[in-house]
């Protein structure tokens, strides 16, 4: 049974003679393995994912408006007499959770190139299914929200302690891909590094960030130290750093006799042995081919949109009525002047004396206009539905499914990414089914069936099933009624309701034909 225990760190002096070469350069492993570290988190994609990252937890840019009014040297400067709204509205986690939910929310399901009369592939596929249970669906969901975010989402493989293949969720900031080819569908090793917290012997607390290498020969496990890195497992053959195996397997151990050592507690004895995945034991899951957060296509709409709505709440603020102007007295400075005009509403100003009012009208109208078509502007470019629009409330039928076309289009092509992601898990399940000796069907070759949930005008449908029935199959029907969940179900069940129906009426006018026959007597 595999054991996933964490490696300890021991305190060791810096190491400059690993002599572990990586295979891609020919360098010291420890030097590429900072040397990419340092190149990636100063790279777009990491600079994209973070900015991505605060938007998606509602900290956009407009968090650092500033006011500014002019000094008495004339110069301008950060105020606080003048309102400073900051209005943020958090567009990317409501198309992020259309786009998943549209995709998702249902259970998806798998079409096969197999017999499925094979009572073998039928078992095979029903299994299937079991493993791709609700717990691993939303471990997938979560999995493309991570990438609709960063760009691509990441999961590392692993044997949890029943010895079942399972993944589990690793942050794409502290993902390095070494990719294999230009598409990046096939990786030559990865790179993982993240902080954790230590206690020392003196019970103080001290940030480490771990370093961790991943190759086919195995994975090399590295503390940072300044600028480099000391090895974080003393395992070395030869003076070389030796790779760590990516997992272990609990054996049995067994006598000269092939049978089980047991303890003195009768219980079976077992031993650890270092296995390898079959390739880097890392799976990816894009947003788009190009691994491109869905911010990147909207960010200067959002900011936008928050300026102005920020800029709004100022004026209504600072502007909340009419100010009184009072002609024959003025006041000493610019900063009085602002003073007065908005905490008396009144300004003062040289010259014969005289009361008037001036009136602040802002023209709101205009304003909601503009709003209104930045907002729309947001949901076509980042090819999601903005519920709210008058249009596509009153839309229906085909009106509605042009409204979601481009949510459509785009969902197909996320499809396709969430596809490729779990076809690499299947392969890993059938691997590990091959492993353990048990069925697979050979040249097996399997489509992921989305079901979108596409909203639709559930009194037009059920009115072209009941118009349907007649010309077409009850199950045909059934299936394509909005009602309907399961089919198999819901055939079965209207078949008990009508046996009950069937005896309930041979019970009654059995009943009703003997008293007429005893009527009759």
């Amino acid at each position: 049974m595999p054991n996933f225990e964490c490696f300890d760190p021991i305190n060791q002096a810096l190491k400059e003679d690993i002599k572990v070469h990586s295979v891609m350069t020919g360098q010291p492993l420890y030097k590429f393995v900072m040397a990419q570290k340092n190149e990636f988190t100063d790279s777009k994609f990491y600079r994209n994912a973070i900015i991505s990252e605060h938007y998606y937890d509602n900290e956009a840019d407009i968090e650092n408006k500033t006011r500014q009014m002019i000094n008495k040297d004339g110069l301008w400067e950060d105020t606080n007499l003048l309102s400073n709204t900051k209005k943020q509205h958090n567009f990317l986690y409501k198309i992020i959770k259309q786009k998943n939910s549209f995709l998702l929310s249902k259970p998806f399901s798998f079409n096969a190139n197999i017999d499925m009369n094979k009572e073998q592939n039928k078992e095979y596929m029903e299994e299937l299914s079991k493993h791709f249970d609700k717990k691993m669906r939303n471990f997938i969901r979560s999995m493309l929200k991570s990438a609709m975010i960063d760009g691509i989402g990441w999961c590392q493989k692993y044997y949890d302690s029943t010895g079942k293949i399972n993944y589990k969720k690793i942050p794409a900031l502290e993902i390095i891909p070494l990719w294999e080819n230009y598409e990046h569908t096939n990786l030559d090793g990865l790179i993982r590094f993240y902080d954790q917290v230590h206690y020392d012997n003196n019970g103080d607390k001290e940030l480490i960030t771990k370093v961790e290498f991943y190759d086919r020969t195995g994975a090399y496990y590295f503390q940072q130290n300044g600028n480099s890195l000391i090895a974080d497992k003393d395992v070395y053959a030869d003076g070389v750093l030796v790779p760590m195996p990516h997992f272990y397997e609990r054996v049995i151990k067994v006598d000269e006799y092939g049978q089980p050592i047991l303890d003195e507690n009768g219980n079976e004895v077992y031993e650890l042995t270092g296995k390898l995945f079959d390739k880097i034991p890392f799976v990816a899951l894009k947003n788009t081919d190009d691994e491109r957060p869905i911010l990147m296509q909207i960010k200067s709409l959002i900011d936008e949109y928050n300026a102005l709505a920020s800029q709004c709440g100022d004026q209504l603020k600072d502007v909340l009525s009419d100010i009184l102007k009072v002609k024959g007295y003025s006041g000493s400075d610019a900063e009085e002047f602002v003073h007065n005009l908005n905490q008396i509403r009144t300004i003062f100003l040289d010259g014969d004396g005289d009361v008037d009012t001036l009136h602040t009208d802002i023209n709101i109208e205009a304003i909601e206009k503009y709003l209104d078509r930045t907002k729309q502007d947001i949901y076509d470019l980042s090819m999601s539905v903005n519920t709210e629009a008058e249009k596509l409330q009153a839309a229906s039928g085909i009106a509605l499914q042009m409204r979601y076309s481009d949510l459509i289009l785009d969902c197909a092509d996320i499809g396709n990414e969430v596809e490729s992601a779990i076809l690499e898990m299947i392969e890993d399940y059938n691997l590990d089914k091959k492993t353990k000796g048990e069925y697979v069907p050979e040249n097996l070759d399997i489509e992921v069936v989305f079901n979108m949930d596409m909203p639709i005008d559930e009194q037009s449908v059920i009115a072209n099933v009941v118009a349907s029935m007649g010309v077409i199959s009850k199950q045909t029907a059934i299936a394509n009624h909005p009602w309907v969940k399961d089919v198999e179900a819901e055939m079965a069940q209207i078949e008990k309701e009508n046996q009950e129906l069937d005896t309930y009426n041979a019970e009654m006018f059995g009943q009703q034909n003997l008293a007429n026959e005893n009527n009759e007597e």
